[in-house]
């Protein structure tokens, strides 16, 4: 694990979804790779102020909570 890049400067996704997501917000990974135990692919991308945005932004679309948030403003405006 010598190799190993640093957690806090760059970001893994194993998600089809989330790397869809980051391709259409502008973001480019760094390189891709698959995993060696699983198999399965994922990207690397590098952490900036903006891609921390689009990941918070992600969590917030992913959980569903800006849905919840707008039918409580939309019930309460009368």
């Amino acid at each position: 694990m010598a190799n190993r890049k640093n957690n806090k400067e760059f970001y893994e996704c194993f998600s089809y979804k989330q790397y869809k997501y980051l391709i259409a917000m502008g973001f480019t990974p760094e390189y891709s790779n698959t995993h060696r135990r699983t198999g399965k692919r994922f990207w690397v991308y590098r952490k900036t102020v903006q891609f921390e945005l689009a990941l918070k932004a992600w969590s917030v679309i992913k959980s569903g909570s800006y849905i919840e948030n707008k039918k409580v403003a939309t019930s309460n405006s009368y």
